[in-house]
């Protein structure tokens, strides 16, 4: 179980604390499927969330991306790989504009920056206290309790399916 905990945190504790961020709130684990390809949870008012984890694997390009959905449109954030040096991100704005009979997509054009190297000087101003942490510990521990929840259930609810069994 430690090494199913140990993976998850390594590969997908940054997506469970971005999961935070966006809710500005809390949120459990709701389900789990057996194969560890994706997880649901319900945020503590009730906004369902879903991590889809790793489900194909490509060899050539780095993939991975956040969906918010609304009920007229959605925010879609595709990130670059995490060592790609000046690359940006892509934002996507999508609004059901019905009044004027048509959607409405927005893409803002983005720095090509090394998001590392953005993350090492965050990190160093937030030592400095020159600026606030993004994730405070409290937080941290909420990313690590919802890790060992995902574990956990996975344990209980398909102990076959574990590494080992």
């Amino acid at each position: 179980m430690t090494q199913m905990l140990d993976s998850f945190v390594n590969y997908y504790i940054h997506q469970v604390n971005m999961f935070r961020h966006l809710l500005g709130e809390n949120y459990k684990l709701t389900f789990g499927d057996r194969r560890g390809t994706v997880l649901s949870g319900e945020s503590d008012s009730g906004v369902t969330i879903t991590l889809e984890m790793a489900p194909y694997h490509t060899s050539h390009e780095w993939e991975e991306q956040i969906l918010v959905g609304f009920r007229q449109g959605y925010v879609r954030i595709d990130l670059p790989a995490s060592l790609a040096r000046q690359r940006a991100g892509r934002v996507t704005i999508k609004k059901d504009n019905a009044s004027a009979g048509e959607a409405l997509t927005y893409e803002p054009i983005l720095p090509n920056v090394s998001a590392m190297r953005n993350q090492a000087r965050y990190f160093l101003a937030a030592v400095r206290g020159d600026r606030p942490a993004p994730c405070t510990a409290k937080e941290a521990l909420q990313d690590l309790i919802f890790a060992q929840s995902y574990v956990e259930y996975m344990n209980r609810t398909y102990p076959e399916a574990l590494p080992g069994t």
